[in-house]
Order: C-alpha cells, then sequence, then structure tokens
C-alpha cells in the first residue's frame, strides 16, 4: 500500500520535525519551496529584532529552463550590519552532465542576482557572506567498480582527486572565488535507503554530490568549523551533508569621528576582458564604476572604444567621494569594480564583471600621498571575466562626529 502527501503536507511536517530538534528558543524566520527544493532559515528569538529585509528567490533549471525539479531556492537577510544569503541547489543529474552543472549554476547566480535586488553588484559581490549549497550533483569520474573499491578501503582522497566540481573550480569554469572545508569523509551517494550500504543498482559510481561552499567579502570574518555527513539519516539515497560557520556581525552603528573620504585613481587598465555574451566577436566599449555600499557614493570612467584591454586616462577617471562616514565602518566596505559595455549607442549598459577591492591597506595611508597600486579579477555569474589594475590613493577630510545610522531609512537624512 503506498502513501501519498500533499507538498503543503510534507512541508508542515519537515518544518515541524526541524522545530522540534531545535527546541523552543528558535522560530522560523523564512521558508521557500520550488517543487521538492526545500530552504528554511531559523533563528534564535533573541536575534530577531537584528533582523531585516528578508528576502527571497528561486530559478528553475529543468526542462526548458522551466521545470522546478532541477533549479534552487534562496533566502537573503540582514543581519545588524552584516548581509547573508543562502542558495540551496538541485543541479542536472549523471556524471555525463558536468557542463550542464555548470551552465545552471551560471543561470542560477543571473536569476538570482535580480531578484534578490543586488543593484550593480551581483549575488557573489552582493553579501558579507553567501553560502552556496545543496546536491550540485558533481561526479567521481571513474567506473562503478574502480569508485566501490576505494570506498571500502576508505580512501576518500582518491576518490576527490577524480571529483568534478574540484576540477571544474581549479579550472575556473563556475564558482570561482568560493571556498570549501576540506572533505574528510566517504561519499554522501549514492546510498541504499535504511542501510549503510551503498547502492549497486544502476551502478552508479559513488560521489560527492552534497557541497557546502561560501564566498565572503574582503575583511568579513568567519571562521568555519565543521564539515560532515550525517551517516544516521537514512530515508534517501544521499545522506545529508552539514557544515558549521563562526562569523562577527557587524554594528549596526559606529560612535566614531566621521570624515569625507576622496578616492583619487591613476593609471587604470583592464586586461582580458569577456564579452557580455559568449561567443560575441565584435569588440566592446568598456568603462569602470567605481562604489561603495555608503550613500549612494558611486563614479564612472568615460568610455574606451572597441578594446578587450582598454587603458584609461587620468583624466577621464573622476574621484570617488564618500561622504559622512568612519574609518571602521569604511574598513568593513569594499570598494566594487564594476566593468560594463556602453552598447547601442548607450541605451543599453551590459555588465562584463564585478570584483570587490579591500580598501584597509588604503584607508590607512590616507593623506600619506601615497599611491597603492591594486588588482581586481572580475568575474560575472561565477566565472572569471578578466582583470582591472590601477593605483589608488585616499584623502580623508573630518567631519562634526556622531553616530552614524547604518540603516537605509536614514541615508537621506546623511546627504
Amino acid at each position: 500500500m503506498h502513501r501519498f502527501f500533499s507538498a503543503k503536507a510534507v512541508d508542515t511536517s519537515w518544518k515541524e520535525n526541524l522545530l522540534k530538534n531545535l527546541g523552543p528558543s528558535y522560530v522560523e524566520v523564512e521558508m521557500i519551496v520550488l517543487k521538492d527544493i526545500r530552504l528554511i532559515v531559523f533563528a534564535n528569538k533573541r536575534s530577531l529584532p537584528l533582523i531585516r529585509r528578508v528576502r527571497t528567490g528561486k530559478e528553475a533549471t529543468g526542462v526548458g529552463n522551466l521545470y522546478g525539479n532541477k533549479g534552487c531556492v534562496a533566502i537573503a537577510m540582514e543581519v545588524e550590519g552584516s548581509s547573508l544569503c543562502f542558495v540551496n541547489c538541485h543541479l542536472a543529474a549523471n556524471m555525463e552532465y558536468c557542463h550542464s552543472r555548470n551552465s545552471d549554476i551560471q543561470n542560477i547566480a543571473s536569476g538570482l542576482s535580480s531578484q534578490l535586488d543586488c543593484g550593480l553588484h551581483e549575488i557573489t559581490t552582493a553579501f558579507t557572506h553567501l553560502f552556496w549549497f545543496g546536491d550540485l550533483n558533481y561526479r567521481v569520474e571513474l567506473s562503478f567498480d574502480q569508485g566501490l573499491t576505494l570506498v571500502k578501503s576508505g580512501n576518500y582522497q582518491e576518490l576527490l582527486k577524480h571529483d568534478q566540481l574540484r576540477r571544474e573550480r581549479r579550472l575556473q569554469n563556475t564558482l570561482f572565488g568560493f571556498a570549501e572545508m576540506d572533505i574528510a569523509f566517504l561519499p554522501s551517494y549514492r546510498m541504499n535507503r535504511f542501510s549503510a550500504e551503498y547502492s549497486h543498482e544502476k551502478r552508479r559510481t559513488p560521489s560527492f554530490c552534497d557541497r557546502i561552499l561560501w564566498k565572503s567579502q574582503p575583511e568579513a570574518a568567519i571562521r568555519p568549523r565543521d564539515y560532515g555527513v550525517a551517516w544516521s539519516i537514512v530515508t534517501s539515497d544521499h545522506r545529508p551533508v552539514f557544515a558549521s560557520f563562526d562569523m562577527e556581525v557587524l554594528p549596526m552603528t559606529y560612535d566614531f569621528p566621521m570624515f569625507d573620504f576622496i578616492f583619487e585613481f591613476s593609471e587604470l587598465s583592464a586586461r582580458g576582458l569577456r564579452p557580455p555574451v559568449e561567443g560575441q566577436t565584435a569588440l566592446i566599449d568598456p568603462f569602470v564604476t567605481f562604489r561603495i555600499d555608503w550613500n549612494d557614493s558611486q563614479v564612472s570612467t568615460l568610455q574606451e572604444k572597441r578594446s578587450f584591454n582598454p587603458k584609461w586616462q587620468d583624466s577621464s577617471v573622476p574621484v570617488l567621494t564618500v561622504k559622512r562616514c568612519s574609518v571602521e565602518l569604511l574598513l568593513h566596505r569594499p570598494l566594487l569594480v564594476a566593468v560594463r559595455d556602453d552598447i547601442s549607442l548607450g541605451l543599453a549598459r551590459e555588465m562584463i564583471g564585478v570584483g570587490l577591492l579591500c580598501v584597509r591597506e588604503v584607508v590607512e595611508k590616507a593623506d600619506s600621498g601615497e599611491w597603492t597600486l591594486f588588482q581586481v579579477p572580475i568575474y560575472l555569474q561565477t566565472t572569471p571575466r578578466g582583470t582591472v589594475f590601477g593605483r589608488i590613493r585616499v584623502t580623508k577630510v573630518p567631519r562634526k562626529p556622531g553616530r552614524i545610522p547604518f540603516a537605509k531609512n536614514f541615508l537621506d537624512l546623511l546627504s
């Protein structure tokens, strides 16, 4: 006899069981579902007043990029002065579809960047910490018999040498700039249900399908702790993978003296830019936008005509002024470097790539007159798109001290 449950009943039961195990001090912040892909964020009740701007997104990558059996769900939020994003994926299956998985990730990054209101950023630069996880479905490229022999001997190190995701990341084909803790466990797939044995059905090579990666902004404090498998949960042919982290949450306000910071740029150039559309052969007309996410501090250079390796005259690069900001706050606000292409007579601007520059060294040398060389890799949809080079220096002008409100509601009061 088979028992069938509605999706709503499954969601309710799953959530209730999770809350039961977490205990009464935890509550649901948000939940999102795409067919069988689910994501819930819980928080301690004491933390709720610190959480704001909760938003969600979902992207289907199944048949025709419409069917939700494959794709992702995401939840983003701000916790005090930090921003967090969680992306749960279920990507294309089977050994031979590695390229499709890379393509799925690019489509997901593109779709979520719009849905989660990332502005000039894309999802990989917009958040203090971004966690990307789920059944990514990358396989171990060995035969079933070879894989099973290594599993029986506990040799996960040799299995990892043939892991598709490690190879694709090394080749910079996907999840460029992300980190993953060391894997010191056997593959989580493909297991017999209600058993400790790997499945011989369909002779699928044991693989590290279930993964947890993250990407943090420069100067964002995070300490990875644990990465492992919950072997005791046996209801699926996958065993759940878990990870834990310690993170420093930035404060909402700073009581430090305020300044106007003036950023100057010199000898600005880019190399190896790739066109916005893969396969495009026409040269691009790139320009660079510099932005600090405080008080809408943003400037753009003039265009350089028809070049994948442009160089900008100093006279075409304006100064960037960040008004009414503290040193401490600025140290936790990386400089966004975005390269775009002016096309269609200026009616559209296609993103070529974005990157982040840590400003600590530059800010600490403020007022010295000393220039600092910089080199910023840029990327789009988790793949590299070139590198921006130049020199930078900062001057700070004192302002009247005062408390700096962080929330965006107050920004108009600061201009």
